[in-house]
């Protein structure tokens, strides 16, 4: 999970290609895992550095949250964005980086950006720690809400007062 509540460790959006300088022997993943996350920074850094390649900024943004380095993953989520405008979870995880860095208004309008993508996890937006900031926010409610009348989580629907 980042250090809030998105969970980076599920798998990448859908035409994101799976990270192959990761796919690793037993040998190499257990040398990896005693190196820590401070190699697989690195490592992800430099194949970020190298290219576009969109799996290891996807994993090196939610590496960067969950060491709480938010404005570093806020550049990475913004580079993903640029890279992949239409994918609504990269768009989501923009709206959380910017809550944690405290611009909520950016982070609302990238929140509904992404709903209207296709973003459809009403449970994890209104429980996503990451989003804490926008819980008080009328907008915040509006967009739950919204995504509630999409089908997502009856509970939301017409319910203005709820609180997450």
């Amino acid at each position: 999970m980042r250090s809030g509540g998105v969970d980076r460790s599920v798998d990448p959006p859908v035409n994101v290609r799976p990270l192959v300088p990761l796919s690793l022997d037993r040998a190499t993943s257990a040398a990896l895992a005693r190196a820590g996350d401070t190699f697989v920074l690195e490592a992800l850094r430099g194949e970020a550095a190298r290219r576009d390649n969109v799996p290891a900024l996807f994993q090196l943004a939610g590496l960067l949250t969950k060491r709480r380095r938010y404005d570093e993953g806020l550049t990475i989520d913004r580079r993903l964005v640029r890279l992949e405008p239409r994918e609504p979870i990269l768009r989501y995880n923009l709206a959380c980086s910017l809550a944690l860095c405290g611009r909520q208004d950016e982070a609302l309008e990238e929140l509904g950006r992404s709903i209207d993508l296709g973003y459809d996890d009403l449970g994890h937006m209104v429980h996503d720690r990451d989003l804490r900031s926008l819980r008080g926010d009328p907008r915040f409610h509006a967009l739950a809400r919204r995504l509630a009348k999409k089908g997502a989580d009856p509970f939301w629907a017409g319910n203005k007062n709820a609180q997450p």
